[in-house]
This record gives C-alpha cells, sequence and structure tokens, in this order.
C-alpha cells in the first residue's frame, strides 16, 4: 500500500508526463506503475486533455502541438527523430514561418 504523499507524487508525475511529454495513459501507467484504469480515472476526474488543449491554445496554439507531436515522435519512433527534424526545417524555410525551432 502506497502513503498518501507517495500516491499525490504519482498523481504529479502522472500529470506532468501527460501534459509535458505528451504521453498517453498507457506509457504513464508503465512509467509510474499505476494501473491504466487508474490514469484514465485521475484524467477524467482532472480533466488533463481539456487542461492539455488550454494549454495549446495560450501557448502558442500550433507551435505548442508540434512540440508535443515531436516529443510523441521521440518515443514511438526514434529512427524518425531526424528525419522529422529535416522536413520541420525545410518547411520553416521555405514558408518563411517565424517559429523557433529545437
Amino acid at each position: 500500500m502506497i502513503s498518501k504523499s507517495e500516491l499525490a507524487q504519482k498523481k504529479r508525475d502522472a500529470i506532468k508526463l501527460f501534459m509535458v511529454n505528451g504521453y498517453d495513459q498507457k506509457e504513464i501507467s508503465k512509467c509510474i506503475g499505476i494501473s491504466e484504469t487508474t490514469i484514465s480515472k485521475w484524467s477524467k476526474k482532472y480533466g488533463w486533455r481539456e487542461k492539455a488543449e488550454d494549454d495549446i491554445r495560450n501557448q502558442g496554439g500550433l507551435s505548442a502541438l508540434m512540440n508535443r507531436f515531436f516529443l510523441y515522435v521521440k518515443r514511438k519512433s526514434p529512427d524518425k527523430v531526424e528525419s522529422f527534424k529535416q522536413l520541420w526545417n525545410a518547411f520553416l524555410k521555405e514558408s518563411e514561418t517565424p517559429l523557433n525551432n529545437q
């Protein structure tokens, strides 16, 4: 049995993995050792999806969403990261879009 403080920390870790790193519920479950069902309940109870959508709207819309997608690609298909970066840079250059690229 885990303590209340440990559970609270796992909740903080879970929301960070979702909001900052763009992890899905299955990935979060594996990372913090909490069942996928519990992660799903937390997500619904605390409105993670709505918070993420608000963050995307408030932090630059498409660029925030693109950053989350890049992190997703990095986790799911690390072999495609370099080609993804090249495509993104080519897009920025051709469109002359003044976005910072990480």
